[in-house]
């Protein structure tokens, strides 16, 4: 494998943004012994683009240089800078990788004094400055040889493909290949005359995006605002506890529940989510069931004189709203689009003519236009009893080998596949 770093696709117009992300993301995968949490940088880094935290409180951290070239005086002072200020800043620091598009030349020439030779020059110097603020360091160099070789492992095909074939998979490939698929279903499928269906919001869960957010926000906060209408007058001292309970367990909930980013990655606690709910619900139902008494107990001292007002119906109301809404959310979150987001596997199912490839047509449409690609292919162009991730890359993609896609759905009829 061959890589021509001047071709690393750029981040913010930066080749040097570009080679550190790359770089962290190589970090990212590296096992260590002991690791225990991955942090990234931003700017100033204090010497460093990413490290790992280990389990004894040891750091093991990153510096990336993008320098194309062997080394100049300028170059070496820039590298020896961060490497002080990381050790100046980390005490903990155990050892240190530096970073560079280049392997170390050592061609033995008289008077002339080799990358290699100041490498080890450098190293030693750094170490005894390190040993002067106590601690001990151990320095690692990753050239294009070492970056190289974690790029040709198979599970960094993607990071591969993303970084240096940026012409592969670009949005206009996306766009090209989905309209191929989508003139295929000719007359079947007019994007203007498509209907919305409600099966689409199921989508927003597989893609896990700021549709499948703005749906869980929604009964999130339509139970917030139903909690916070909850008004209740009276000295009970056991609905004034349980007021003070469940709004305490309410707390507790948002604490779990807003830190969360639902469009990352992470496994999203729903079972958490959903005892958390019960919890509350169980409060509110013992607090609506006292109010239901006190009536019970205060309309037995109404006569026929008074003026007929059913006590405590304000109260029950908010009470009940709060309950309605809880349930609601607790319903949401057992519902296919929130499976879907921690489990992205969808097989959709129907009889021919009933808009299957309707739906996945107006799906993908939909997203490319909110800059989220997907590749729709048709079951028609699977004419082989090929397996058909074979028939994907060989027939529809012209590769012999892919980095990651997520399939938005797969339909299947008999032998013949509708991705």
């Amino acid at each position: 494998m061959s890589i021509n770093w001047n071709n690393i696709r750029p981040l913010d117009n930066s080749l040097n943004d570009g080679f550190e992300e790359l770089v962290c993301q190589l970090a990212g995968k590296e096992k260590i012994k002991g690791q225990q949490k991955f942090w990234r940088m931003g700017k100033p880094d204090a010497g460093k683009e990413c490290y790992w935290e280990l389990e004894d409180n040891g750091l093991v951290m990153w510096q990336a240089k993008y320098f194309t070239t062997s080394l100049g005086a300028t170059q070496w002072t820039q590298i020896n800078e961060s490497v002080k200020t990381a050790i100046d800043n980390h005490p903990h620091l155990v050892k240190y990788c530096l970073c560079l598009p280049i392997d170390m030349p050592d061609p033995k020439l008289k008077g002339k004094t080799s990358m290699l030779s100041k490498w080890d020059t450098k190293t030693k110097e750094w170490q005894l400055y390190a040993n002067s603020k106590g601690i001990s360091v151990e320095f690692e160099y990753w050239g294009s040889s070492q970056l190289i070789t974690r790029l040709s492992k198979k599970e960094n095909e993607g990071l591969k493909y993303f970084w240096f074939n940026k012409e592969e998979f670009e949005d206009e490939w996306f766009n090209n290949k989905n309209l191929e698929s989508i003139t295929a279903l000719g007359a079947r499928y007019t994007k203007e005359l498509n209907v919305s269906l409600p099966i689409s919001k199921i989508f927003d869960g597989l893609s896990r995006d700021k549709g499948f957010e703005s749906q869980i926000h929604g009964v999130y906060k339509k139970m917030l605002e139903k909690y916070r209408g909850i008004h209740i007058n009276t000295n009970n001292r056991k609905i004034k506890k349980a007021l003070t309970e469940l709004s305490d367990a309410v707390k507790s909930f948002r604490n779990i529940y807003e830190p969360f980013d639902f469009t990352g990655n992470e496994k999203i606690p729903f079972a958490e989510y959903k005892q958390l709910l019960e919890g509350c619900l169980s409060i509110a139902s013992d607090i609506r069931s006292t109010l239901y008494d006190l009536r019970d107990k205060a309309e037995k001292k109404q006569t026929a004189k008074d003026n007929y007002n059913r006590p405590f119906s304000g109260e029950l109301n908010s009470i009940s709203s709060f309950c309605s809404s809880a349930n609601e959310f607790n319903y949401f979150l057992s519902n296919p689009v929130c499976q879907l987001a921690n489990h992205p596997f969808l097989l959709v199912r129907g009889k021919a003519g009933t808009g299957k490839s309707h739906l996945l047509a107006d799906i993908v449409s939909r997203r490319a236009e909110k800059g989220q690609q997907s590749l729709l292919l048709l079951g028609e162009n699977f004419s082989t009893e090929e397996m058909p991730w074979t028939q994907i890359l060989h027939n529809q993609l012209r590769k012999t080998q892919i980095d990651e896609f997520v399939f938005l759905g797969l339909k299947c009829e008999g032998r013949k596949f509708t991705v």
